[in-house]
């Protein structure tokens, strides 16, 4: 199959989640900044895993996802790279405990 419809097949489900909890925040009084997500690239699952599982231990995220089987397309030191990886996406909101 044809990256680009899973792409947008995972558009297109995320949407009604994504309304939903942007139309929740917007009448629960939502403050920007309470909540962040960030993309991690990792250089295999199993890295992926020790990271997500130390992060969510020591409360620096509510979830991390991890996806595998990305392809990264980068510059280095001048020349184009490419490379298999994972991905892992981290989310929080600053309610949570710090440490």
């Amino acid at each position: 199959m044809d990256t680009r419809w899973l792409v947008l097949g995972g558009i297109l489900l995320c949407m009604p989640v994504l309304l939903t909890l942007l139309r929740r925040g917007m009448a629960s009084g939502y403050t920007a900044g309470t909540h962040s997500v960030a993309y991690v690239t990792a250089p295999s699952e199993d890295v992926a895993k020790k990271l997500a599982h130390g992060i969510v231990t020591n409360k620096l995220a509510a979830c991390v996802n991890i996806i595998p089987k990305i392809t990264s397309v980068y510059e280095w030191q001048g020349e184009i790279n490419e490379d298999s990886e994972v991905l892992m996406v981290r989310n929080r909101c600053n309610t949570q405990n710090k440490r």
